[in-house]
């Protein structure tokens, strides 16, 4: 899975650092170094040209010394905080330049775009390396630095013995022998793994060359179910067959999925039938058990009823309730394998 920073989220970045900064614009002109603020207005024309850029011995404050425009024989300093003085003291006043805002502003700006696209950068730096990660995890893919500790660049590009992808600007490497799902990564992919592990399946990775040829290979769970980012495959070793705990397990899940007696069932497939003629309403969470079990007592039961008296009745409703049979009273129509009567209907 690629995972990029698109152009809209830095954008958002962008905005929300000249946001912070859109109150501080207004005072660049003051809180910049006043040799910053002479050499922009040297720059843009707004002084007399000619003059030099020192710094006084007695305070140490930036000056621009210029001949005057107005007085050619007299010279002006003019001082970062927007002042000038004669230097005769005939004369003091303040100056003004507009490039001096508009010229902070942006290398304000540029700064601000620069810091967001290196947050930006951060961002995907972070989504890159975690996306590798569970790669690595989830399909045991590794880099070329990984492997070439442990085997030849020869064989690392050799593409009967690695198989290549590439996510995230990165080539990543995995062997074409045992690979496939190496772990989970959610809790989902987890119980999945596990449930089939306690089976005595065993992943790809954990099966080496020779068990690999002679194991049954098995379709635990396929990527059409978004379940995995792709098939997953589990190896079954040749000694389950002589496991009794998978024999009990089974027989177990048998007995929880077999009705106890007919007596029961004819009490479920009556209700059922009834209650679908009847048109009542259920909640999904009432009906699909029921459906569950009134299907278990079809599978059961179904022309096999025990005693000699009310199986035609029962089968009656059951051949109803698969799509066919006689009518139910007042004619409603029995149930379909699509529409809205599909969730009634057993097979």
């Amino acid at each position: 899975m690629k995972i990029n920073i698109n152009e809209e989220e830095v954008r958002h970045i962008l905005k929300m650092h000249s946001k912070e900064r859109e109150k501080t614009f207004l005072l660049k002109e003051d809180l910049a170094d006043d040799t910053e603020k002479l050499r922009i207005a040297m720059a843009s024309g707004c002084f007399p040209k000619g003059g030099n850029l020192y710094t006084r011995k007695d305070n140490g404050r930036a000056i621009y010394r210029v001949q005057s425009r107005i007085d050619n024989k007299k010279m002006v300093d003019y001082y970062g905080d927007f002042t000038y003085v004669f230097v005769d003291g005939s004369k003091s006043g303040r100056w003004r330049c507009a490039a001096i805002a508009t010229t902070l502003n942006k290398k304000e700006s540029d700064k601000a775009a620069a810091e967001a696209a290196a947050e930006a950068a951060k961002i995907a730096q972070v989504a890159t390396d975690a996306n590798i990660t569970n790669l690595k995890t989830e399909g045991g893919w590794k880099t070329y630095e990984e492997l070439i500790s442990t085997d030849t660049k020869e064989n690392i590009e050799n593409p009967v013995m690695y198989e290549k992808k590439i996510s995230d600007g990165r080539i990543l490497y995995r062997r074409t022998s045992g690979s496939g799902i190496t772990d989970g990564l959610d809790e989902r992919q987890k119980v999945v793994i596990k449930k089939w592990q306690a089976q005595g399946y065993k992943l790809e990775k954990d099966v080496d060359a020779e068990q690999e040829k002679s194991w049954r290979k098995v379709l635990v769970s396929p990527k059409s179910e978004g379940i995995f980012v792709e098939d997953l495959y589990m190896f079954s070793p040749r000694g389950t067959i002589k496991n009794s705990d998978i024999t009990r397990a089974f027989e177990d899940a048998v007995k929880d999925q077999t009705p106890e007696n007919d007596d029961d069932c004819k009490t479920v497939i009556e209700s059922y039938y009834f209650a679908y003629v009847n048109s009542l309403s259920f909640e999904p969470n009432e009906i699909i058990p029921m459906k569950e079990k009134a299907q278990a007592c079809k599978n059961r039961y179904y022309k096999r009823w025990e005693g000699l008296f009310g199986g035609k009745k029962y089968d009656g409703y059951i051949d109803y309730l698969m799509g066919g049979g006689k009518p139910a009273p007042g004619g409603k129509e029995a149930p379909r394998t699509y529409g809205d009567t599909s969730i009634w209907k057993l097979n």
